[in-house]
Parts: C-alpha cells; structure tokens; sequence
C-alpha cells in the first residue's frame, strides 16, 4: 500500500472506532514523505490523539497534533484532537486556547463550540488592573458568583 492509502485508511478506521488498526496504519505516516497536507495534518492528528488516549503517550502524541495544527489550519478535526488531548492533560488553559483557535478557523463547528460551552470562558478580573490571583480580586470575584447565582435561582423561581 502507498503511503497516501495507507494514511486515509488509517484515519478512516480511527473515525470508525477502529483505534488499533488505524494506529498500526498511521505510525508509517510520519516516516514517510506523504505531501499532501490536509491528509498527513489529519494523520499526525488522529496518530496523536490515539497515542496519548491508548497508549497513554500523552506528550507524544500532544506533539504530533501540534505539528499537525501547524500544518494544515482548515481541517476541524486536527483542532478537535488537540483540544481532546488538551483536556486529557487537564490543561484547560490550553483546551481553551485551542477551541479558540479552532473556532476561529472554523466558526459553528458544532463540537468545537460544545467543548467552548462545555470548558466555559472566564469572567475578567473585578479589578482588571490587579492580578486574577490578588486577594482583592479573588473575594469579589466569589461575592459576585455567589451573586449572580443568586439572582438566577429567583429568575427560576
């Protein structure tokens, strides 16, 4: 088989569920010269996603879906996979970061924007000119959750 076939066949067998066949496929890729970008982006992407969630490579496989995003920009998925890994990490400064990116690329991506929902986006500072981390900040931060909790609860009622 070809690099190029064994590429799609890789990536399609991991969208299928697939994971080891498809792994056993797409660890080629890499060593190989494969130019197109959009199908070798999506190959170290899923490659990536796979080792870090199966093989619990987590640095490994997070590199290769950094190359990937460095790649190609166009394709949702290569941004999928690193916020999967992003989140995997528990780096939600990353996963968000990521989303970002991705929904920049790909505005309404539907599972992007679940992730954006889902990992949620923080307040500003109370006090914008004081570090997130300064006591001030902190307590008045809480007051105002505890606020606007509050208030919903009686927009509930």
């Amino acid at each position: 088989m070809d690099t190029r076939t064994l590429a799609k066949r890789g990536v399609e067998l991991c969208r299928e569920g697939e994971w080891q066949q498809g792994l056993n496929l797409l660890v080629e890729v890499p060593k190989s010269d494969l130019v197109d970008r959009r199908l070798r982006a999506l190959s170290y992407s899923y490659l990536g996603y796979g080792m870090a969630k199966f093989h619990k490579q987590h640095r490994q496989g997070l590199k290769l879906c950094e190359q990937a995003v460095q790649i190609e920009l166009c394709e949702a998925e290569v941004f999928l996979n690193l916020v999967r890994i992003r989140v995997m990490l528990n780096d939600r400064r990353g996963a968000v970061s990521a989303v970002r990116l991705g929904l920049q690329y790909h505005p309404g991506h539907p599972v992007l924007a679940e992730y954006r929902r889902t990992l949620g986006l923080r307040k500003r500072p109370v006090i914008p000119f004081l570090s997130r981390s300064n006591v001030l900040n902190r307590i008045l931060g809480q007051i105002r959750y505890q606020w606007s909790n509050s208030t919903r609860r009686r927009e509930l009622l």
